[in-house]
């Protein structure tokens, strides 16, 4: 779990670009959701009702080598995507 300080300004996207460079994932997939609702990259946290020590849910999704090349599950080599949650706080 990692605490992240936002501005309600803040768009999602710029978040979740600023929390890819904390896991060192920059370059990979990444959802945020907050309470069971995925977050829309063009708004600001404020128009998400994302609220000052609110939690939200990342997945940050990496690629392996797979026959299909798909998202999810083991890699054709046996690797597990790590699926991480941090804590958020304005």
């Amino acid at each position: 779990m990692i605490d992240v300080t936002a501005e309600e300004t803040e768009s999602v996207e710029s978040l979740k670009q600023r929390i890819l460079v904390e896991f060192g994932a920059a370059g990979r997939m990444l959802n945020l959701t907050h309470r069971l609702k995925v977050l829309d990259d063009n708004k600001t946290l404020k128009q998400e009702n994302v609220e000052s020590g609110d939690v939200l849910d990342a997945v940050i999704m990496m690629r392996t080598s797979s026959a299909s090349g798909s998202f999810g599950g083991p890699g054709a080599d046996g690797t597990e995507f790590g699926f991480e949650a941090p804590a958020y706080s304005q």
